[in-house]
């Protein structure tokens, strides 16, 4: 195996050298920089609507809004259940947790209904963003936030 010329090891020692004191100024800039606080980037979080299909989910939704109500999310959160043609007590379990409902019959013409709740939920949702959910999900307190968070 042949030796490097001294040469150069000399100037790989040298530019080391000079390089070492730059990394060490860059990486104290670095630090020093003002940092944005999580919480702050928190603060100005859009308002999010956050659209659950429903059909005879009324044994599923507990769980769901429950998860919902103690969402930790700074912005404005509307929740949005689309009973679509349930034949149990969907609707109503899902105003006793204070979501707002929107009861449709089923779909039109054309239209499964998954697709048209979804649909439908999104055309009265006032939220900036919105978040499709199933009824038989539960949410990480900070999920929302964090995923909202994240796609800014």
């Amino acid at each position: 195996m042949a030796m490097p010329p001294l040469w150069d090891w000399k100037r790989a020692a040298t530019l080391t050298f000079l390089a070492l004191p730059l990394g060490l100024r860059a990486e104290r800039s670095y630090r020093a920089m003002p940092r944005l606080p999580h919480d702050a980037r928190a603060a100005a979080l859009p308002s999010l609507s956050i659209i659950v299909p429903a059909r005879n989910e009324a044994r599923n939704l507990p769980g769901l809004l429950s998860s919902l109500r103690d969402l930790c999310y700074p912005g404005n959160v509307e929740v949005i259940v689309v009973d679509d043609g349930s034949t149990d007590d969907t609707a109503c379990t899902a105003e006793r947790f204070g979501a707002r409902v929107l009861r449709l019959d089923g779909p039109p013409p054309g239209w499964l209904g998954k697709p048209h709740a979804c649909h439908r939920g999104a055309e009265i949702a006032r939220g900036e963003w919105l978040l499709f959910t199933d009824a038989d999900m539960a949410h990480a307190v900070d999920g929302p936030r964090l995923a909202v968070s994240h796609a800014l």
